[in-house]
């Protein structure tokens, strides 16, 4: 309870120090969205490749290609479950 009181008197002591929490955040949001980004990028390029092989071998293709799509939807989940902790 004490540490609360600290904190409550520590921003009423300074009131940009919401405004610096929030650009804090929203910098730690725009990395996030970055990195996502670029492992969506080159999940697709995987899978853009392993479909060019695809008229090679279209069973290992398709298997290849399944497994990139689940990584690229689990690695969304894992940032987004991030970014909500």
């Amino acid at each position: 309870m004490e540490c609360r009181r600290s904190a409550e008197r520590k921003l009423a002591s300074n009131p940009e120090l919401p405004l610096l929490g929030k650009s804090i955040v929203l910098l730690r949001d725009s990395i996030l969205a970055i990195l996502l980004l670029t492992d969506i990028l080159f999940y697709v390029r995987i899978y853009i490749h392993f479909l060019t092989i695809a008229f090679q071998n279209t069973y290992i293709s398709t298997i290849l290609s399944a497994l990139c799509s689940v990584i690229v939807i689990l690695n969304l989940f894992f940032v987004l479950a991030q970014n909500n902790c």
